[in-house]
């Protein structure tokens, strides 16, 4: 089971350490900017094969 607030924090944390965009990291795994960004910001809840494809990819750029 995925747990949407670790994600979330790792993204976070990912942005403050790289210094990458979320515009980038959303056209990187095709989801919308605003719907990232406010997934960031808990106002909003991902698909679940949104979810894995943000997880891996934060799993793989670490």
């Amino acid at each position: 089971m995925l747990d949407e607030n670790l994600i979330r924090k790792q993204l976070i944390k990912y942005t403050q350490k790289t210094g990458v965009k979320y515009c980038y990291i959303a056209k990187a795994l095709n989801i919308e900017n605003t719907k990232l960004s406010r997934f960031k910001n808990n106002k909003r809840k991902l698909f679940i094969n949104e979810l894995y494809s943000l997880q891996e990819y934060l799993n793989k750029n670490k």
